[in-house]
């Protein structure tokens, strides 16, 4: 479940045991405009993509790299992708195990940084 504000535009999550403040893209026009045209997120911060089918993401308009986590419905890293750059569109990225709903985006480094690896609990 997420805990949102009033907006139902952002939440706090937990990766691992790391507390995330993430905007929710949970519209086509919110998950096509994700993170392009921003400069930068805090190193605490990111987007959380709910998708009602498999899916996919990609790069296009982003200004700086990323990792990507893909949780599963039940609360677990399923996939991660580490550093994906911004001039890999018009690559699109989608996780080895397509019945995921969610993914993260971070800035890159933070799955190295914290640890974070497949099967640690996610708190939607």
């Amino acid at each position: 479940m997420l805990a949102s504000d009033a907006t139902h535009s952002q939440a706090q999550i937990d990766i691992g045991g790391v507390r995330l403040k993430v905007q929710i893209a949970d519209t086509p026009d919110a998950r096509e405009r994700g993170l392009s045209g921003r400069e930068s997120v805090a190193p605490y911060d990111g987007m959380l993509f709910v998708f009602n089918e498999p899916s996919t993401l990609w790069m296009k308009g982003m200004l700086f790299p990323l990792d990507i986590i893909w949780v599963t419905p039940d609360g677990r890293v399923a996939d991660i992708i580490e550093d994906v750059q911004p001039d890999s569109y018009p690559q699109k990225f989608r996780s080895r195990f397509l019945a995921v709903p969610y993914a993260v985006e971070v800035p890159a480094g933070f799955v190295r940084h914290h640890h974070i690896s497949v099967g640690d609990r996610v708190s939607l």
